[in-house]
């Protein structure tokens, strides 16, 4: 039953990977010459777009989030937040609410708003009831939440008692649970920062006991993890991270679930920064951990302000991110930065979600590598002054010249193939010419390719000039209470308009220029 069950969820993991993209933009827009839009980023609920190693921030998370989880379907995403002591449900795209939890501290059952969390750390989903599974981590209990109702029930552990105990559910004890995983079968894996261990109950949530644990034979003590921290199941194997301390920890490991041995997949043991394979590579303070459908290993490298990504041989490569932990700003690789990142989630579709503990911020990263360097195209082209960005989708700019209502369809492609979404805008010469001056300014006559405008006293003006059709052709920023001398060096005999504006209005000049 369990190979079945196993190759059942392989097979649904790799479908998921397997997906076209399905994009959207807000439509429609009206625009402004001379005014910059707001970036457009497009909605993405298919299949991953964009190349490899883009980051994008989706949203708030409400917190620090520890660690992320989808349900089975991944519509939603499930954030336990450490410091503000409730667990925050996001529906994708993107909708934030409360799941349970006051937000204030303690620890309580309860329903909604009514329970009470302590230092909320790991979260799992059930394989089979959906239900989901937080580690409580000061108060050494493992929490249970019915998705649907917000009900809140203690499942595991004792409050108040770290001593690690096994045994009967109802008197087992746990010492600092940090993550959680489940198996395809329903058994529970807990690693506990407390002795270093890695805890298991049963599918039938009857027994607990220890798979891996520090062990002392003949003198000779053995310690498997140092301050274990993430965790990720696959395919018959935990991977665990650990955040150690300056000479030990600081790697991501492997255990067989069926025998308990450890072996170390990738990291040195002590703190530092490389690219390599095995223990060549080094991470400081690795926490989130996820592992996809081919068995390739996501790391939230910490301290390092890193994405890691680790393959089945154990070469690790950095995803994304420079590594500096200041600001959190999108872009491709190391053109993106993130600030403490700690929880990472799987969507099945090529991107990888991560809970950026530092500025409390959901980010997305693509991990589907998509063979088309520029994923994105347009047709026709954007408004003179828009841009497509051909890699993200995002469109920007300040247009310079109106344009009527247009339908523009933008193409996203993926390597399983590609979706179209239409996106209809409007560029109008200006919005404010119902405004007029309070003191209009002084404008001359264009003689010798010259527009003489008297500034005034007291006022930030601007002076734009436009052709017929509304392309701008200039813009100058006036000199207060002086003459401006506005040149325009081979400007066509016609018709032009001038539009001056300050912070008490504007108004609009027809000029002919002969």
């Amino acid at each position: 039953m369990k190979t079945i069950l196993t190759s059942l969820f392989v097979l649904v993991s790799v479908s998921l990977f397997a997906t076209s993209p399905v994009v959207s933009y807000p439509s429609p827009k009206v625009y402004t010459v001379g005014t910059a839009i707001t970036s457009l980023t497009p909605s993405n609920t298919g299949g991953a777009v964009s190349v490899f190693g883009t980051v994008n921030t989706v949203g708030a998370a409400g917190g620090q989030a520890q660690s992320l989880v989808f349900n089975a379907n991944k519509t939603i995403l499930y954030a336990p937040l450490s410091q503000a002591f409730k667990v925050n449900k996001i529906t994708m795209p993107y909708t934030l609410s409360l799941l349970a939890g006051s937000g204030a501290r303690g620890s309580a059952d309860g329903i909604g708003a009514a329970a009470q969390f302590s230092q909320a750390f790991g979260t799992a989903i059930h394989p089979i009831t959906g239900d989901i599974y937080v580690a409580e981590s000061d108060s050494n209990v493992i929490k249970k939440i019915n998705p649907t109702t917000g009900a809140v029930t203690t499942y595991a552990g004792i409050k108040g008692r770290p001593a690690p105990q096994d045994g009967d559910i109802s008197v087992a004890k746990f010492s600092t649970p940090r993550a959680l995983s489940f198996d395809e079968l329903g058994n529970l894996y807990v690693t506990q920062t407390g002795a270093g261990a890695i805890r298991k109950i049963s599918a039938d949530g009857t027994t607990v006991s220890t798979l891996v644990q520090t062990t002392t034979v003949d003198g000779v003590t053995t310690t498997y993890f140092t301050n274990p921290w993430g965790m990720a199941y696959h395919n018959g194997f935990l991977y665990v991270t650990e955040v150690g301390s300056t000479t030990a920890g600081h790697k991501v490991s492997k255990v067989d679930i069926a025998t308990g041995l450890v072996t170390v997949l990738a990291g040195s043991g002590t703190l530092g920064f490389a690219d390599g394979t095995g223990i060549a590579a080094q991470f400081s303070g690795p926490r989130g951990i996820a592992v996809d459908a081919n068995g390739i290993v996501y790391v939230a490298d910490y301290s390092n302000n890193k994405i890691r990504k680790i393959t089945t041989n154990g070469a690790v490569t950095t995803l994304a991110g420079s590594g500096v932990g200041t600001v959190s700003t999108d872009g491709i690789g190391a053109a993106a930065t993130f600030r403490s990142p700690a929880g990472l989630a799987l969507d099945g579709m090529g991107n990888l979600y991560v809970s950026d503990a530092g500025s409390q911020l959901i980010r997305k990263v693509a991990v589907d590598v998509n063979t088309n360097a520029n994923p994105y195209s347009i047709s026709p082209a954007l408004p003179v002054g828009l841009t497509l960005n051909t890699q993200t989708g995002v469109i920007s700019g300040t247009p310079t010249a109106n344009a009527l209502a247009a339908d523009y369809t933008i193409t996203a492609t993926n390597a399983t193939g590609s979706s179209q979404a239409v996106l209809n805008l409007t560029v109008n010469l200006t919005s404010g010419l119902g405004d007029v001056l309070t003191n209009p300014l002084i404008v001359f006559a264009v003689k010798n390719s010259e527009i003489r405008i008297q500034g005034e006293v007291g006022k930030k003006a601007t002076a734009t000039l436009f052709d017929i059709q509304g392309k701008m052709m200039l813009n100058k920023t006036l000199i207060e209470g002086n003459l401006n001398v506005v040149s325009t060096p081979g400007i066509k005999n016609g018709l032009y308009l001038l539009l001056v504006k300050d912070n008490s209005g504007s108004q609009m000049i027809k000029l002919l220029v002969r």
